[in-house]
């Protein structure tokens, strides 16, 4: 079956000074998934106070490297309102098209480093709700990376579950590891039909 990876990444101004890490992190995560033969789809979400949706459903081994032309940091975080516009954008497409070649797993990856402050259409409420719905009866993944912040109350503020949550320092080395390492360990467990949880403590994370 086919994987649609979502990736909902934090381009706040307090991301400011940590662009090229980010960057970098990223697309060592997209040429260790490429090497892969499985069928997956990439959508990448950059949010701040509005959400762009930069790549949407391009197939994995086709989507080019990640630039500072692109992912661009500045403004407030409206990470609820991202999230919410996302999924219900996936969902919807997805009752559009009930034939078979459409079903796919689908595994959304959230990494932010503030806390939310400028969401207005979306509550914690309703993205819980949305999220617990989405596991519950249709068998996703949600994956959640904390930077500098109490990743495992935020996280599960949102109605996910500790095993898939991390938290790590906002450095290089902290990038590297949960974005090239755990991200990219859990996303390949999702993909090989694994459940797609955070398996390691990851050394470098948290320093």
């Amino acid at each position: 079956m086919k994987t649609k990876i979502v990736c909902l990444f934090d381009k706040s101004g307090s991301m400011a000074s940590m662009e090229e890490d980010v960057i970098g992190s990223f697309n060592q995560f997209i040429k260790e998934q490429q090497q892969r033969e499985d069928e997956a789809t990439l959508t990448l979400v950059l949010f701040n106070a509005k959400t762009d949706t930069v790549l949407k459903d391009i197939p994995i081994k086709l989507v080019e490297p990640l630039s500072s032309a692109t992912y661009r940091v500045g403004g407030s975080t409206a990470l609820l309102d991202a999230i919410g516009e996302t999924l219900n954008t996936i969902v919807l497409e997805e009752h559009k098209c009930k034939c078979p070649s459409c079903s796919e797993r689908v595994i959304v990856c959230i990494m932010t480093d503030g806390l939310e402050n400028a969401s207005t259409m979306y509550s914690k409420r309703d993205i819980q709700r949305k999220i617990k719905h989405l596991v519950g009866k249709h068998d996703w993944a949600f994956l959640f990376m904390g930077a500098d912040q109490d990743a495992f109350v935020e996280g599960g503020n949102l109605g996910i579950d500790h095993d898939y949550i991390r938290e790590f320092k906002k450095s290089k080395k902290g990038f590297e590891s949960v974005i090239t390492c755990s991200l990219s360990n859990s996303v390949t467990d999702y993909r090989n039909g694994g459940d797609g949880h955070f398996v390691e403590n990851v050394s470098g994370a948290t320093e």
